[in-house]
């Protein structure tokens, strides 16, 4: 468990507790089901009190005292460590300033969980990530990544062909409640201060990945994520008749594999390519 702050989601768990509890009461889970499929996953009941427990505590009254659905037991446990300030145990900043914050924090949430209940009220769904593009689509995109504004890479384009198209459960506590479906591209062993003529696909091969295990290269599909702060897509061409990958080409788990900015930060490989056809081009 890791925290980085004094705010009650300052804290990987209590952000897991949130983004699950969240998820199960919006596509529907009766509210008793998903507070006891919350509490069996991470709070347990060995009859042991540890302070640890106030990071559950904490995120659930708050989740709960916030659509009014609050449970007698979950604003009971909340006021004890709040009380007795059994709270702040866990690697975070403890300056004076900090704790300060802290007990603000756990004074108002004192204070709300002691007023008349909030009216319930939904839960709204969380975004789900839907594809925009179809296999074997092959997608433009400008990376615009304010990070890396300094790179030699800023505002110039790459190129995508969509390989694979996965759906992970946004719930792992209740699989098959609601999906987000993700894309992943294979990246063309290209790069450039313009979007290209169609023509030039033809010529282009994959970027290939050295496998220093077998002395094998492989192409790792990318993550295409709709982040437009990162990288702006856009489609260039469907039904394109040049061929795709082949599935030995491409390892199994993509996620092994480098992300577009990593390549592009720290193998010098695509400055050369970007060098090559800025000259052909010229």
């Amino acid at each position: 468990m890791g925290a980085w702050g004094v705010g009650i989601f300052d804290d990987d768990t209590a952000l897991d507790i949130k983004g699950e509890y969240r998820a199960l009461l919006a596509f529907g889970v009766p509210e008793d089901e998903a507070y006891q499929l919350i509490k069996k996953e991470f709070y347990g009941d060995n009859g042991e009190q540890s302070d640890f427990d106030s990071v559950f505590w904490f995120a659930v009254a708050t989740i709960q005292q916030k659509y009014g659905i609050l449970m007698p037991d979950v604003k009971e446990n909340a006021l004890h460590f709040i009380n007795n300030k059994l709270d702040w145990v866990y690697t975070a900043p403890q300056t004076p300033q900090d704790l300060k914050k802290r007990e603000k924090i756990m004074n108002d949430l004192k204070e709300k969980l002691l007023a008349p209940p909030l009216p319930k009220r939904k839960v709204s769904k969380p975004h789900t990530q839907k594809p925009r593009w179809k296999l074997g689509d092959i997608v433009v995109s400008k990376i615009v990544c304010p990070a890396y504004e300094d790179r030699w890479f800023f505002n110039k384009y790459v190129l995508y062909r969509v390989v694979r198209l996965k759906t992970s459960d946004m719930s792992f506590l209740k699989p098959g409640l609601a999906y987000d479906e993700w894309v992943f591209g294979a990246l063309y062993d290209w790069i450039g201060d313009e979007i290209p003529d169609s023509s030039i696909i033809k010529d282009l091969d994959y970027y290939k990945i050295f496998n220093p295990q077998d002395g094998s290269h492989n192409i790792r599909p990318f993550s295409m994520y709709w982040i437009p702060r990162n990288e702006k897509y856009t489609l260039f061409q469907r039904d394109c008749e040049y061929p795709m990958p082949s599935t030995h080409e491409m390892v199994a788990d993509e996620s092994t594999g480098a992300n577009l900015f990593g390549v592009l930060n720290y193998a010098g490989h695509f400055e050369e390519v970007y060098k090559r056809f800025k000259k052909e081009v010229q």
